[in-house]
């Protein structure tokens, strides 16, 4: 029997732990525009845009110490996604993960800490 999308199940890394430079997040910040910037960091624009230069970063490098899914939007990377399915079907698991740790850094240009695989 021929499985279809909607029966197969799909494969998924989650709670992917983005290995990011601060410096690089926080030239990424300076670069946005005020209102995107101050979104990001879930602040109002009347705030962001009152606050120093030194400020913003300080107030950015503390959310993204507790909230890293803010720091990956800023970087708009995904805390989760999707696995093709040509890299689970590798049988040795550690094999497999390492695949799939080449193909998230070659996919989004930056390497992580570590991710979980979900079945979903």
């Amino acid at each position: 029997m021929k499985h279809t999308p909607d029966t197969e199940a799909r494969v998924a890394a989650v709670d992917i732990q983005w290995d990011i430079d601060s410096e690089d997040a926080l030239e990424m910040l300076d670069e946005m525009p005020c209102k995107e910037a101050a979104d990001a960091l879930g602040i109002s624009i009347k705030k962001y845009s009152s606050m120093s230069r030194e400020e913003r970063h300080g107030l950015a490098l503390s959310i993204w110490r507790h909230c890293p899914a803010k720091l990956y939007g800023v970087m708009d990377l995904p805390d989760s996604v999707e696995i093709p399915e040509e890299l689970l079907k590798e049988n040795d698991s550690e094999a497999m993960d390492e695949n799939i740790a080449d193909w998230l850094s070659d996919e989004y240009g930056f390497c992580h800490k570590g991710f979980t695989l979900s079945k979903e």
